[in-house]
C-alpha cells in the first residue's frame, strides 16, 4: 500500500474516532444526524480503499484513483473540522444564553427580595383598578393579607370624597405616564382611615397589558408629628413677640433655660454642646457685660423698667466675640409674679461693622468731593525727588504740597505711611514710583493704603512707569494714583444689595429670553414649596402657574410695555394653589440679551385681609352707632362726632345737641379738667400718655359719675383728632371694695384666705431677722370630714365648716390669724408666741373641735382633727418651706392616730423620711413633664440552655445633670403621693414604641417583662390603655409578660384576677413578682391564673449556705411546676446558686451574674 493511501486511511479514521466523540458529547439531534452521516461517508471511503487494495482493479486503475481518495479525506477531514467549529460556535451560545438565564433569573431572584422586603408600599394594578401585585409593606397599610388584597380593586380602598382628585391624577396619568406624588387616605380593613403618599408610573405587564406600578408611603407619623407641631404654637407665638431670630425661653424658678436650634448656630454650636441652663449664658456673655445685663434683667423683672432690650457681646465657638441684640418680655404666673423670661438673640455683629463701615466711607465721602479724580506724582532719577504733584495727591495725604515736595525717596516713604492691603508697610525701594524710577518697572493697578493726616487709611489704585531720555536712561517716573475707597465701598454696597435680594421675604427670579429661570432667591424656593434653587434652574415657569398661558401673556406685556404689574394664580410643587402679585420687567444682560426680572409676594392673606377689612368696615360702622360703648370724637374739644350711647351716658337727648357743644370738656368732673388738658396736649406732641384711664365724668345734670376712657388719636378727614370709647364704670368702682374683701377672705366662712394667710406670714417672715420674736404656724386638716360630706352632701359639709370656723375663733388669740387654707384644712398664724404658748393654744383648739357634735336632719357627727406645729423662728426665712414643714408634722399627726397635734422638729427621722418622700414628688412631676426617665433592661436566662431570649425592663430617673437614679429613690413617693400610674403609662407607651420601632428585635424574643404597681392595676381606664395600646402599635400579646407583685395581686384579689383575665385573652402572659415575700398563702394562687412565679431575692441569695432558704425555694418551685407555671429565681449572683437552681428544676434565673440592667436603647442598637 502506497503513501497516498496510508494517508487517506489515518485521516479517515481520525474522521471516524472525532465524528463518534461529537456524538457522545452533544444533544443537538440535528449535529447527531450530520455527524453519523459524516461516519457512514467515511467507513463508505475506507471500503473503496479495501476494494483498491484487494486487487479488484488493476494497477493502472488503483493509480488513477488513490489521488481522488486522498483529495477527498483531506476535504472531509477539513469539513469535520469546520463541523467542530460549528459545533463549538453553537456550544458558546448555549453557554451564554444560560449566563444570560442565569442572570435573569438571580436579578428576578433579588428584584423580588427587594419587592417583598422594602419599607415602602408597592402594588400593581389594571386599568379597571384589579390589583394584580402587592408587596408585604402595602399589605401593612391596608391590613389584608395578600389573597384577600388581590380580590379587591384600587376603588375598593379609596374614599368616595378622593373619587374627583383620584380621577385628576388617572388624567396625569394618561397624558404624562406617571401621577404623583400626592397625599390621600387608604381604607384599611378594619374600617379607619390610614394617610399616605402616592406616586407612580405606566408600566406594561408580562402580557403586554397597561398597568399601573404605584409607590405608597405610610405618612402617619408625620401626620402625627405635624399634629405635634401645632401643639408648639403657644411657644413660638411668646418667641414671635421678641423677635424672629435665636429664642430662648428662661424658667426663673428651676433656672432652666431653653435655646432654640438658631441660638445655639447663631454661636457656632450644635444642638448637643449647649445644655438648656442659665450657666451656659453666663459662660458665654462677655465679663465686660455681664453685670450691666444682669442688673438689666433684675430692674425689669423687679418692674422697675417696661421693657427689656440691650445690646452686649457673647463668645463665638471660634473664640471671636459677636455683638447681640436681646429682647425678651415676661410671662406672668397666676399671682402676678414673673415665671418666665421669653426672648431673643439677634446677631449684629455684621451691622456693627457695617455702620462703622459706612460711617468711615461718609467720612472718606465728605472729603472725596473736593478732589479731582486722580493724582499724579513725578519724581526725578534716580533718589526719586518729588518735583511735581497735583492736588489731588495731596489731599490724599492731607498734607500741605510744600512739606511734600523736593524730598527725595526715604523722606517720600516716612511723609507718605503708605502700606499693603495685607498690612505691612512698604520699604522705600518698594513703592511703585521708586520701583519704576530704579528698577525701570511698569506698575499695573497695584492697590495700597495711603494713610492721611488724620489717621484714616485710602485705598488706591496705583500705575507707575519710569520716563526714558532719548538714550534710553530713566530720568523720572510717574505715577498715577486714583483713590478707589469709593469704588470698594460700592462693591461692598453691591454684595450687600445681592445678599438683600437673597435674603428678601419677597420672591425674586430671573427669566432669560428662552423662557427659562437663570436665578431664583430663597424667598422664591420657599413660595413655591421646593427644596432647591437647582430643582428651579433651567426649568419653564409654566408649571408655576395654574394657568399654562401666564408666562406667555406677562412676556408680551413686557414687550409692550416695558414693565407690568399682575395678580396671578400660582401654583406650588405639590399643587396647591396662592394668589400672587408680580412685578416684571423688561431687560437686559450684559451681552445685551433680554431678561424679564420679576418679583412677586404671596397676597393670598392680603386678599381674604381686604375682604375682612370691607366686612369689618360694614360691621364697625353697625357696631359703632349700636354699641354699648359711648364714642364720641373731638379736636381741641371740639366736638367732632358722638353716638347715641354717648348722649345717654352724658344726659344728652341725642348726639346731635352734644355736636352743637362749644367744648366738651365739661364731660369731666371740675376736678378731672386740667389733667385732661394736659392729656390732650402731651399726646398732640407725640409724648407719652395713658391710652386708658380711669376718671370722674360730669353729666349734663351736673351728677357726677365714673367713666373708664379709651383713648386714641386719629385721622379724622385730614386732621388730627382725639377718638374716645367710654365705659360707665360706677357700678364697678362700688363692686370693687367689695371684691377687695373677698380677695382677702373665704367666702363660705368669713376667715381669712389662703392667699391672705400666706401674705400675712411672708410679712412676718421679713422681719423676723430684725425683731428677734418667736412665732408658731399651725395647719389643721379635719379627721372624717369626708364622711359627712358623703353621708348628707356638700350643703351639709358647707354648714359643719360654717359653724365651726365660728368656734374655733373664739378658741384663738386675738393677735392670732386664723385662715381656711382649702376644702377641710385650716391654718392659724401666731404672733409673737412661744412653742409652750402655741402648743396650749392647739391643744384648745383640739378640744374645741373633739367636744363639737354637728347636727343635720336624723344625723349626728363627732369629727376630729390632726394638727402640726411648726415654730417660726429667725431660722425661718421660706413660707413655703414652712407650709411643707406643718404639712409634714399634720401628716404624722394622722399616722400616728388621728385627733392629735404633732410639733415639728428638724431632727425627727420619721419627719424627715417624708419631707424628703414630699421633695421627690416635685422631682418625679418635673421628670414626667419633661419625659426624663428611660428603660433599662435585664436578661432572664432559661436553664434549659435554649435560644429563648427573655427581658425585664426596669425604669430609671434621669436627674437635672443628666445622672441615672435607681427606682429604690424614687418609686417609694410616686407610690404614696398617687404618681405611680402615670409612671406606669409611661412605661406602657414607651416600651410598646420602643418595640413597635424594633421588628427585628421584637421578633427575636420569646418576651419582654414589665412590671405593674398595686395601684395601676385597680384601674378600669389603665387596663383600657394596655389594650388600646397594643393594638395601636400592633404587638403581639404573647411578647409581653406584666409582673404584680404578690402582694398587690392579694390586696386587690377580685380587680386583679379580673385585669389578668382580661389579658390573657389576647395572649399576654403574668408573672406574680416577690413571690414568698408576703403574708399570702399557697391557695392563693389556685385563683391567680398567672403564668410564672418569680421567687424572691430574699430567698434565692443564701441558697447555697441556708437550707432553710434552699428548702423555701424548692417548695415554691414545686408547687408552682404542679399547678403549671414556670419559674423564675431573682438576685442570682454566681454561677454556685445557678447550678443549685438548676438542680432543684427552676426553669428561669435573673441576677447580677447572669447580667446587670444596661440602656435597653443600646440592647437594641
Amino acid at each position: 500500500m502506497n503513501l497516498t493511501l496510508n494517508i487517506s486511511i489515518v485521516l479517515w479514521f481520525i474522521a471516524i474516532a472525532w465524528s463518534i466523540t461529537l456524538i457522545l458529547k452533544n444533544k443537538d439531534w440535528r449535529i447527531i444526524i450530520v455527524t453519523i452521516t459524516y461516519c457512514l461517508l467515511a467507513l463508505d471511503q475506507l471500503f473503496d480503499i479495501w476494494t483498491i487494495e484487494s486487487n479488484l482493479f488493476n494497477a493502472s486503475s488503483r493509480q488513477f484513483m488513490e489521488l481522488p481518495d486522498l483529495i477527498t479525506s483531506v476535504m472531509a477531514f477539513v469539513a469535520l473540522i469546520f463541523l467542530q467549529q460549528i459545533i463549538n460556535n453553537n456550544k458558546r451560545k448555549q453557554d451564554e444564553q444560560e449566563l444570560i438565564q442565569n442572570q435573569l433569573k438571580e436579578s428576578e431572584e433579588k428584584y423580588r427580595a427587594l419587592f417583598e422586603t422594602s419599607l415602602v408600599g408597592m402594588a400593581m394594578n389594571k386599568q379597571d383598578g384589579t390589583l394584580v401585585e402587592v408587596n408585604q409593606a402595602y399589605l401593612d397599610i391596608i391590613g389584608y393579607s395578600k389573597e384577600e388584597a388581590l380580590k379587591l380593586s384600587y376603588w375598593d380602598l379609596t374614599p368616595e370624597s378622593y373619587e374627583e382628585e383620584e380621577y385628576e391624577q388617572i388624567k396625569s396619568l394618561k397624558e404624562t405616564g406617571s401621577y404623583g406624588p400626592y397625599e390621600k387616605e387608604y381604607i384599611h380593613k378594619e374600617g379607619h382611615n390610614v394617610p399616605v403618599l402616592l406616586n407612580g408610573v405606566t408600566v406594561k405587564s408580562v402580557d403586554g397589558q397597561e398597568c399601573t406600578w404605584s409607590c405608597i408611603h405610610n405618612i402617619t407619623d408625620r401626620k402625627q408629628i405635624e399634629t405635634a407641631l401645632a401643639d408648639s404654637e403657644e411657644r413660638f407665638s411668646l418667641a414671635m413677640q421678641g423677635a424672629n431670630d435665636g429664642l430662648w425661653d428662661w424658667d426663673i424658678e428651676s433656672n432652666e433655660v431653653y435655646y432654640s436650634p438658631r441660638w445655639k448656630s447663631m454661636l457656632g454650636y450644635s444642638e448637643e454642646e449647649v445644655q438648656h441652663k442659665f450657666s451656659e449664658w453666663e459662660r458665654l456673655v462677655d465679663p465686660d457685660d455681664k453685670n450691666r445685663v444682669q442688673s438689666e434683667i433684675d430692674a425689669y423683672l423687679k418692674g422697675k423698667t417696661e421693657k427689656y432690650e440691650t445690646e452686649f457681646k457673647m463668645l463665638h465657638k471660634d473664640g471671636q466675640y459677636r455683638d447681640i441684640l436681646s429682647r425678651a418680655f415676661a410671662v406672668k404666673d397666676k399671682a402676678g409674679k414673673p415665671a418666665r423670661l421669653v426672648g431673643t438673640h439677634v446677631d449684629i455683629t455684621s451691622r456693627k461693622r457695617t455702620e462703622a463701615m459706612l460711617q468711615e466711607a461718609m467720612d472718606f465721602l465728605e472729603t472725596a468731593v473736593e478732589q479731582s479724580p486722580a493724582g499724579i506724582i513725578i519724581a526725578d532719577a534716580p533718589n526719586v525727588n518729588i518735583r511735581l504733584a497735583n492736588r489731588a495727591a495731596f489731599n490724599i495725604r492731607g498734607m500741605d504740597s510744600s512739606l511734600l515736595t523736593n524730598i527725595n525717596v526715604s523722606e517720600h516713604a516716612s511723609k507718605w505711611k503708605t502700606t499693603r492691603l495685607d498690612g505691612t508697610e512698604y520699604i522705600p525701594e518698594d513703592l511703585p514710583l521708586s520701583r519704576a524710577i530704579l528698577r525701570g518697572e511698569i506698575v499695573e493697578d497695584e492697590e495700597l493704603y495711603i494713610q492721611h493726616e488724620s489717621g484714616e487709611n485710602h485705598i488706591v489704585s496705583a500705575n507707575a512707569a519710569p520716563i526714558f531720555n532719548q538714550s534710553g536712561d530713566v530720568i523720572a517716573g510717574i505715577v498715577v494714583f486714583q483713590d478707589i475707597t469709593e469704588q470698594k465701598k460700592l462693591e461692598l454696597e453691591l454684595s450687600t444689595i445681592n445678599k438683600a435680594i437673597e435674603n428678601s421675604l419677597n420672591a425674586f427670579d430671573i427669566i432669560d429670553e428662552n423662557g427659562k429661570f437663570v436665578y431664583v432667591n430663597k424667598a422664591y424656593v420657599d413660595m413655591w414649596g421646593y427644596d432647591s434653587a437647582e430643582e428651579i434652574l433651567g426649568t419653564s415657569p409654566v408649571s408655576h402657574c395654574v394657568d399654562s398661558e401666564t408666562p406667555s401673556y406677562v412676556i408680551k406685556l413686557l414687550k409692550s410695555n416695558g414693565s407690568c404689574t399682575i395678580e396671578i394664580k400660582a401654583k406650588r410643587k405639590d399643587g396647591s394653589e396662592f394668589d400672587a402679585l408680580m412685578y416684571a420687567r423688561l431687560d437686559h444682560d450684559y451681552q445685551g440679551n433680554e431678561i424679564y426680572p420679576t418679583t412677586s409676594i404671596d397676597i393670598t392673606d392680603r386678599k381674604e385681609f381686604v375682604t375682612a377689612l370691607e366686612e369689618s368696615e360694614l360691621k364697625f360702622r353697625n357696631l359703632v352707632e349700636g354699641s354699648l360703648q359711648g364714642i364720641f370724637v373731638h379736636k381741641d374739644f371740639k366736638p367732632l362726632f358722638a353716638n347715641k350711647k354717648c348722649a345717654e351716658m352724658f344726659g344728652y337727648s341725642n348726639p346731635e345737641e352734644i355736636l352743637k357743644l362749644d367744648s366738651m370738656l365739661h364731660f369731666w368732673a371740675p376736678d378731672e379738667r386740667d389733667r385732661i388738658k394736659d392729656f390732650r396736649t402731651r399726646r398732640m406732641e407725640g409724648k407719652s400718655v395713658p391710652a386708658n384711664y380711669e376718671c370722674q365724668g360730669m353729666r349734663k345734670d351736673g351728677t357726677l359719675f365714673w367713666f373708664e376712657n379709651h383713648v386714641t388719636t386719629i385721622n379724622w378727614h385730614g386732621e388730627i383728632a382725639i377718638q374716645a370709647a367710654v365705659i360707665d364704670i360706677t357700678d364697678r368702682k362700688l363692686a370693687d371694695q367689695q371684691l377687695s374683701y373677698y380677695a382677702s377672705h373665704d367666702t363660705l366662712t368669713g376667715l381669712v384666705n389662703r392667699r391672705e394667710f400666706e401674705h400675712r406670714a411672708k410679712l412676718l417672715l421679713s422681719n423676723i431677722q430684725r425683731s428677734k420674736k418667736e412665732h408658731a404656724l399651725c395647719f389643721m386638716d379635719l379627721d372624717q370630714f369626708k364622711v359627712v360630706n358623703d353621708t348628707c352632701g356638700h350643703t351639709s359639709g358647707d354648714e359643719m365648716l360654717r359653724q365651726l370656723s365660728s368656734l374655733l375663733k373664739d378658741a384663738v388669740r386675738e393677735s392670732d390669724t386664723l385662715a381656711r387654707l382649702g376644702g377641710d384644712e385650716f391654718g392659724v398664724l401666731m404672733e409673737h408666741c412661744s412653742v409652750e404658748e402655741a402648743q396650749r393654744v392647739a391643744t384648745v383648739l383640739l378640744k374645741t373641735i373633739h367636744d363639737y357634735q354637728f347636727s343635720w336632719q336624723e344625723h349626728c357627727f363627732n369629727v376630729g382633727v390632726s394638727i402640726g406645729l411648726v415654730p417660726i423662728s429667725s431660722d425661718s426665712t421660706d413660707i413655703t418651706e414652712l407650709l411643707k414643714q406643718a404639712d409634714a408634722a399634720c401628716y404624722m399627726a394622722k399616722d400616728k392616730g388621728r385627733n392629735r397635734i404633732h410639733v415639728y422638729n428638724a431632727e425627727d427621722t420619721e419627719l424627715a423620711q417624708r419631707h424628703g418622700e414630699m421633695q421627690w414628688v416635685a422631682r418625679i412631676n418635673q421628670a414626667i413633664q419633661h419625659n426624663r426617665f428611660c428603660l433599662f433592661s435585664q436578661t432572664i436566662e432559661p436553664l434549659d440552655y435554649s435560644d429563648d431570649e427573655h427581658y425585664e425592663l426596669l425604669v430609671r430617673m434621669i436627674d437635672e445633670k443628666g445622672e441615672i437614679i435607681p427606682p429604690g429613690s424614687f418609686l417609694p413617693a410616686a407610690e404614696r403621693y398617687n404618681l405611680i400610674e402615670q409612671l406606669d403609662s409611661w412605661v406602657i407607651n414607651e416600651a410598646f414604641s420602643l418595640l413597635a420601632s424594633n421588628p427585628n428585635f421584637l421578633n427575636r424574643i420569646n418576651f419582654i417583662s414589665i412590671n405593674l404597681s398595686g395601684q395601676s392595676l385597680t384601674k378600669d381606664h389603665f387596663l383600657k390603655l394596655i389594650i388600646d395600646k397594643l393594638k395601636q402599635f400592633d404587638i403581639k400579646g404573647e411578647k409581653i409578660c406584666f409582673e404584680i407583685t404578690e402582694t398587690a395581686a392579694i390586696s386587690n384579689l377580685t380587680t386583679a384576677i379580673k385585669f389578668i383575665s382580661s389579658l390573657k385573652k389576647m395572649n399576654c402572659r403574668f408573672a406574680l413578682d416577690d413571690f414568698g415575700s408576703g403574708l399570702s398563702s399557697f391557695g392563693y394562687l389556685k385563683n391567680l391564673p398567672v403564668d410564672y412565679l418569680k421567687i424572691d431575692g430574699m430567698f434565692v441569695k443564701d441558697i447555697v449556705d441556708d437550707p432553710i432558704d434552699r428548702a423555701m425555694v424548692k417548695s415554691i418551685n414545686e408547687i408552682g411546676q404542679v399547678m403549671g407555671m414556670q419559674t423564675i429565681a431573682e438576685f442570682v449572683e454566681n454561677d454556685m446558686i445557678k447550678g443549685m437552681l438548676k438542680e432543684i428544676g427552676v426553669n428561669y434565673v435573673q441576677g447580677y451574674g447572669i447580667g446587670k440592667p444596661v440602656d435597653l436603647k443600646e440592647l437594641l442598637g
